[in-house]
């Protein structure tokens, strides 16, 4: 997503800046200057499908963290809950599971 986000962002501000809309044209914010490199007046027409195209490259070469296995048991720290029954619970699947045991419904 970040790379989607910044490199679109740059992109379409490069384009902008050197587009016949801030220079070299009748309508342009500076129409007396002629600086721009960019021929189209709407730089969407590239940077838009060039941001999609960045985000893809950003989801495949970019870092990415997996989030834990939920059926390995996580490891015992601070947050992990003694039930009633002096059984440890760590997460909302663990009390569905105890409760579903001892033939209860959820406390």
């Amino acid at each position: 997503m970040r790379w989607a986000m910044y490199g679109g962002l740059g992109l379409t501000l490069l384009t902008i800046v050197f587009s016949p809309a801030v220079s070299g044209g009748a309508l342009a914010v500076f129409p007396d200057r002629d600086f721009h490199w960019f021929p189209l007046r709407n730089p969407g027409l590239i940077t838009i499908p060039v941001g999609f195209l960045l985000g893809w490259a950003g989801s495949r070469l970019g870092g990415r963290t997996h989030p834990e296995d939920p059926s390995q048991p996580a490891a015992q720290g601070e947050d992990a809950k003694i039930s009633r029954h002096g059984r440890t619970d760590r997460s909302a699947t663990g009390r569905v599971r105890a409760a579903r045991r001892e033939g209860g419904g959820l406390a």
